[in-house]
Parts: structure tokens; C-alpha cells; sequence
């Protein structure tokens, strides 16, 4: 079962990354295409730059929780 959550946890992480990765090429196809443009320019890149602070903040949360599953199973391993 721990397994299992480990698992799923580390699927939701890298998808998460992805994500990230996919919402920086797109603010940085933004920046090329409206590179003059007023600032409905720079409010759009201000939402993408506040979505991968949020999407760092899930990473961060996920792999605390990965590391706390693997801790608290591996105390309970005997040798």
C-alpha cells in the first residue's frame, strides 16, 4: 500500500514538472511574440510567473510527502 502512495505521489510530481515546463515555453513563446506590446503583456506574464511559483509550491509539498512515507516505512523495517 505504502508503495503504492509512493508511487502515485512521484507520478503527480513529475507530471507537476511537466506542467511547469509546458507553462514556460508558453510565456516564453508569449515573450517573443508580444515582446512591444502594452501591459496586458506584462499581467499575462506576471499569472504565468505566479503559476510556477504555485506549481514549484506543489513540488516542494509532494516531495515532503514522498520523503515522509519513505522515512516512516523505513523505521518500521526490522533487520
Amino acid at each position: 500500500m505504502a508503495l503504492s502512495l509512493y508511487t502515485e505521489l512521484s507520478l503527480m510530481k513529475e507530471t507537476v514538472e511537466r506542467i511547469k515546463g509546458y507553462v514556460g515555453e508558453i510565456e516564453d513563446d508569449i515573450v517573443k511574440s508580444f515582446k512591444n506590446s502594452s501591459s496586458s503583456f506584462e499581467a499575462f506574464l506576471g499569472t504565468c510567473r505566479r503559476l510556477k511559483i504555485l506549481i514549484e509550491h506543489m513540488v516542494t509539498e509532494m516531495e515532503t510527502r514522498i520523503e515522509a512515507q519513505v522515512v516512516s516505512k523505513l523505521q518500521n523495517v526490522t533487520l
